[in-house]
C-alpha cells in the first residue's frame, strides 16, 4: 500500500502534467484560483499532509481536467 505522501506526491505529478499540457504557468494557475505560488508550488509537489478537495476542483476546472483523473490516474 502506498503511503499517503508518495500519493500526494502522484496527485501532484498529475496536476503539474495537466497544467503543463494546457499552456498555464504556475503563476497563472494560482491567480485564476486566487492562490500564492507557494500554494501551487506544494500542490504540485505533494508537499501537505492532506489534500483539499475543493481546491483541487478549482485546479480541474481551470485546467479543463477531470478531478478523478487527477485524484487516481484515472485507474
Amino acid at each position: 500500500m502506498a503511503s499517503r505522501g508518495s500519493d500526494l506526491q502522484a496527485v501532484g505529478k498529475r496536476v503539474r502534467a495537466a497544467r503543463q499540457a494546457a499552456g498555464l504557468s504556475q503563476l497563472r494557475l494560482a491567480l485564476a484560483i486566487n492562490v500564492s505560488l507557494s500554494t501551487v508550488v506544494r500542490l504540485e509537489r505533494g508537499d501537505g499532509k492532506k489534500l483539499d478537495l475543493h481546491r483541487l476542483r478549482e485546479v480541474a476546472d481551470v485546467l479543463d481536467a477531470d478531478p478523478y483523473t487527477l485524484i487516481t490516474g484515472g485507474v
